[in-house]
């Protein structure tokens, strides 16, 4: 009786040591490119060098992130080697005149190995 009862509780611990958590250590990727509504054209403008930062375990706006990056110079960016969870994405963009652009922001919840997922931010 008392082994099984060992048995029972070194598969639950276990197990729950498997589950991994929203973050780095994966095989998906989050990518996509930051624009601009420009004023001028009316058209959206891709941003080079905008601020995209994300966080880990969470599809709720947030001030705490765990990593940022700089977009390219045809606005994109990505995130690779996520974990399967929760992501919130928020970008951010200072202009040559101080001004500050931000995102309203982005969720993106990944399900699958090897999935790439795309979220495109926009600038206000």
């Amino acid at each position: 009786m008392k082994i099984r009862i060992l048995f029972v509780i070194l598969i639950v611990l276990v197990t729950s040591a498997c589950k991994k958590e929203a973050g780095p250590g994966g095989k998906n990727t989050i990518k996509g490119i930051v624009y601009f509504m420009n004023g001028v054209s009316g058209t959206q403008d891709v941003v080079k060098d905008a601020q995209v930062s994300i966080a880990y375990g969470t599809d709720q706006a947030t001030l705490e992130f765990n990593k940022t990056i700089l977009t390219n110079s045809d606005g994109s960016y990505s995130f690779e080697g996520l974990r399967k969870g929760n992501y919130y994405l928020s970008a951010t963009y200072t202009d040559s005149h101080g001004f500050v652009y931000k995102t309203n922001g982005a969720t993106v919840t990944l399900n699958h190995r090897k999935k790439q997922a795309t979220a495109e931010l926009i600038l206000l």
